[in-house]
């Protein structure tokens, strides 16, 4: 979709021109709001997180893991 306008009426100012021409959106509420996420970035946020905590929770702590991840947590 390519938007067509004049040039010659377009101001200095792009911003205020395109806010002002544009309709505006529905304000979110609880009941469109599932409507409004991605939810395949929610998924790729929080899924590997949370299965990683799962899987400290279920993985007994060994010495030299907890050595290892304190230094590797340490690096810049």
């Amino acid at each position: 979709m390519t938007l067509a306008f004049p040039t010659e009426s377009v101001p200095d100012n792009f911003v205020s021109y395109m806010l002002k021409h544009q309709e505006e959106l529905p304000p979110i509420t609880w009941n469109n709001l599932h409507k409004e996420v991605n939810w395949l970035h929610i998924t790729i946020l929080f899924i590997p997180p949370i299965l990683f905590v799962i899987g400290a929770l279920h993985t007994p702590l060994r010495w030299n893991t907890a050595v290892w991840t304190i230094v590797y947590g340490l690096m810049p």
